[in-house]
């Protein structure tokens, strides 16, 4: 018995201690699997690509174990909260915000939004209440949490009728469906979104747009230049990197259409071509269309750019003051009343108080090798002046639910003085010479919906350009007096008539008075030159448009004509147009395009040194006798590839482009002084690779163009064109964390074709430069310029957001020369070297008022 009562009473003890063993290794275990709060958050973070607000203090010796990957973000929330007790308040898709359990949560508002005729969920709904803005998930849900009641909920998308939602059903707790009605108006479909960086799509059409609301970052820029951005996209370059002279597959910047809210814009830019003129900030959207352009447009043989401003009266004040190192501004966008908007945007260079490195770096570009920064050994030139400022007004009047009202006007000025010193017949004088630029333009527009099926449009606009120089030269005691001044006046009415819901048909009559004054005006001897011309263009248009648009295998066709009529002339001109994205085996898409288009209005250079040699381009008119109007004929095939975030596209195009002139073409090797009409064609191809991640977008893109003149009187007919880049690569990366954003890039392309003097003695017994022939055969050195840029917003208070920002242009400081010209000194022929910007840091400060 007692040998047994021991066997039991060990075998007692053994499994005591067995146990006890146990407790030190399970608490041990839960203590290792225990991870701090913070912790947890960080990776839930970059997990769900989202964002956690709280004070440190709140959750410093909080310890959970962490929850289980395999969750969804909700369902991470739902533990955390149940865990810690603590409350988790979703403000928007991805910021969530942490407060103690004492501040109750309130789900006021659930539902699921659904397209009325489809029941598809519609993802990206704007979802305004408490002067707060959130959007729906992409399976189309909402929730919205709020210590009060909002009063009143709106609810908008692109495509539908807005839907207003009363206290009634806002306090619904339980989730609800709510279907959107889709508007009437047709869109263009959207292909590709976020292409190269967030805000740039491309359309059905192959034409890009550029949203400025919801815009990403591009290397090199902190501010959404809108000219700036498109030399971004494949296909688009400036030879002389200027923002104002845009080369779209190979053509000239005067052989771009320009709009701006349906007014032709003859200038562009500030600072004679290196700041976009238009407002960044009025700015809605810009879209840039190389082939296939819709009919309802005119002009521009190389390409059409149109800058549109925002149509919507604002729900409520909102404005913004900034300032970078070259200029300041100021805008606002104000309700008067609920049918009332008025827009008001200004901003003026401050170079009169401070000279930024910034500034000094655009000036050295903008104005070398021209008699601004010119010496010789008796004149001096000095008291230098450069200003700039543009101002732009809007005022919208929502008359009916169908009647809409709009008046745009924009003034755009640059103004350069300078003072030449120097002595005459022994005595000290000083002139005064400068150039000034100035665009006013003003257009009334009526928007009318007739029904769900019928839309009209009318618009009258009137556009001044003037850009004027006068050049006093002390050794000559001469004047020079040079003025180039453009009035246009047109007319615009175009109907959208919705045959189906695949067909929408286009078609409308456009009217088009353009009147050109050139003057010149010489002192000693007095000579006096003043040549005036006049257009009037008359110009209907019919387009249709068949949209399929599945979620595979979608169709979108367009064919349009317009005609127009000269007066002057008495010529009828047809200009066919059609565009096809026709999407196969889900992922791969095939463009086609084709166009001609026609040109009566073109840039002239008389004498390289014209207007003081800043701005030496004039406009003229096309006439019967030395100027025809320009004609371009093209067609691009091109195939894409989209997939996982990623785009592959490669695109093949041909263009020629008749009624060219030796004078349009910026020669400076003696053939601007032979007068002849020729043309050139283009052959290239634009290629891109595309990867897009979560917070990350890395892109590159190579472009091939064979750009070649022909002109018949010159020997040989055949030469490079001057603006022949056979190859650009471009290869660039945007990373985004929260509110931070940074960018950088390469570009890099082969140099321009020049024309050297002949070996030996390249003087002539005339004292001119005798050129090599063939023109065009020897190129400059391969032009290579790397760009970054970094911005960061944040919210300063409740309605007050600040943007900050800091750019490095061409950090590296390679020395980039973009054109070569010769010309006689000491009797000898000197080349003469333009350079691009160098190294250039720049940085912006604004302050958001919403």
């Amino acid at each position: 018995m007692k040998k047994l009562f021991l066997h039991e009473y060990n075998h007692k003890i053994v499994c005591i201690l067995l146990f006890l063993l146990t407790i030190p290794s399970t608490a041990q275990t839960e203590t290792t699997n225990r991870t701090s709060l913070a912790t947890i958050l960080k990776s839930l973070q970059s997990q769900h690509d989202c964002n956690f607000t709280y004070v440190d203090e709140l959750i410093e010796n909080i310890a959970i174990t962490p929850p289980p990957k395999a969750l969804t973000l909700d369902e991470s929330i739902a533990y955390l909260q149940q865990t810690t007790k603590l409350a988790f308040i979703q403000i928007d898709q991805k910021n969530i915000a942490i407060q103690p359990n004492s501040d109750p949560v309130l789900y006021t508002f659930c539902a699921t939004l659904i397209d009325q005729k489809t029941l598809l969920p519609i993802p990206n709904a704007t979802i305004s209440y408490h002067n707060k803005t959130d959007y729906s998930n992409t399976d189309g849900t909402i929730r919205i949490t709020e210590k009060q009641l909002p009063k009143n909920i709106t609810i908008s998308s692109l495509g539908y009728q807005k839907k207003q939602l009363k206290n009634s059903i806002a306090n619904e707790n339980n989730c609800a469906t709510i279907a959107l009605i889709p508007e009437v108006v047709r869109l263009n479909p959207t292909v590709i979104s976020n292409y190269l960086t967030k805000g740039i799509s491309q359309q059905s059409d192959g034409s890009l747009e550029i949203d400025y609301k919801d815009f990403g970052i591009l290397p090199g820029l902190i501010e959404p230049d809108v000219l700036q951005t498109l030399q971004a996209l494949p296909g688009i370059q400036s030879v002389n990197e200027s923002v104002t002279d845009l080369n779209i597959r190979g053509g000239t910047n005067d052989q771009n259409l320009i709009l701006w809210d349906g007014i032709k814009m003859y200038q562009s830019g500030h600072f004679f071509g290196l700041i976009s003129a238009f407002n960044p900030y009025l700015t809605e959207k810009a879209t840039v269309t190389k082939n296939g352009t819709s009919a309802r447009y005119g002009d521009g043989v190389s390409g059409t750019i149109t800058i549109k401003t925002s149509d919507s009266i604002p729900e409520k004040l909102n404005a913004g003051v900034g300032t970078n190192m070259i200029n300041a501004d100021a805008f606002i966008n104000a309700p008067l009343g609920k049918k009332v908007g008025l827009q008001f945007a200004a901003r003026k260079s401050f170079s009169e108080i401070i000279s930024t490195p910034t500034y000094t770096n655009y000036f050295d570009k903008a104005f070398q090798n021209t008699e601004v920064l010119e010496n010789n050994n008796t004149n001096l030139n000095s008291d230098s002046q450069f200003s700039f400022y543009d101002i732009n007004t809007r005022l919208l009047y929502k008359a009916s639910s169908k009647d809409y009202f709009k008046t745009n006007f924009l003034w755009i000025e640059n103004d350069l003085v300078f003072k030449e010193n120097g002595v005459f017949e022994g005595t000290p004088l000083s002139r005064e010479s400068g150039a000034a630029q100035r665009s006013i333009s003003g257009s009334l527009q009526y928007n009318r919906i007739w029904n769900k099926d019928l839309s009209t449009q009318l618009q009258f606009y009137g556009t001044t350009y003037r850009l004027q120089a006068e050049n006093a030269d002390i050794a000559s005691q001469q004047r020079l007096l040079q003025r180039n001044e453009v009035l246009e006046t047109g007319l615009k009415i175009s109907n959208t008539h919705s045959l189906s819901n695949k067909i929408m048909l286009l078609s409308g009559y456009q009217f088009t008075e353009t009147g050109i004054t050139n003057l010149q005006d010489v002192t000693n001897p007095l000579v006096r030159s003043e040549v005036k011309e006049v257009l009037r263009m008359h110009s209907a248009f019919l387009e249709s448009t068949y949209s399929d648009t599945k979620k595979t295998n979608s169709t979108v066709l367009s064919f349009g004509v317009r005609a127009n009529y000269i007066e002057k002339f008495d010529r009828f001109l047809v200009e066919p147009r059609v565009s096809l994205n026709q999407q196969f085996w889900n992922h791969f898409a095939v463009l086609l395009a084709a166009e001609l288009k026609n040109q009566t209005t073109s840039q002239i250079i008389t004498i390289q040194n014209d207007f003081l040699g800043i701005e030496n381009r004039r406009w003229e008119l096309a006439n019967t006798d030395d100027r025809p109007i320009i004609q371009s004929q093209q067609a691009s095939i091109g195939l894409q590839y989209k997939n996982n975030g990623w785009l592959w596209s490669a695109e093949g195009y041909l263009k020629k482009v008749n009624g060219i002139t030796t004078q349009s073409q910026g020669f400076q090797n003696g053939i601007q002084s032979t007068p002849d009409t020729g043309s050139y064609q283009v052959q290239g191809g634009d290629f891109l690779i595309y990867k897009s991640f979560p917070s990350f977008n890395i892109w590159g893109s190579y472009t091939f163009a064979k750009n070649v003149y022909n002109f018949d009187t010159l020997l040989p007919s055949e030469f490079p064109n001057n603006i022949d880049i056979r190859h650009t690569v471009s290869l660039g990366a945007a990373y985004t964390l929260n509110n931070f954003k940074i960018g950088a890039g390469l570009n890099w392309h082969s140099g321009i074709p020049i024309t050297n003097p002949i070996s030996g003695n390249p003087i002539s017994n005339t004292n001119t430069i005798i050129f090599e022939n063939p023109p065009n055969q020897s190129n400059l050195p391969d032009f290579l310029r790397l760009d970054t840029s970094a911005t960061y917003n944040f919210q300063l208070k409740d309605n007050i957001r600040v943007h900050a920002g800091i750019s490095l242009w061409n950090f590296t400081n390679n020395d980039n020369i973009f054109n070569s010209f010769y010309r006689i000194v000491d009797e000898n022929a000197v080349i003469f070297n333009q350079n691009a910007l160098r190294f250039t840091p720049n940085a912006t400060l604004r302050i958001f008022f919403d």
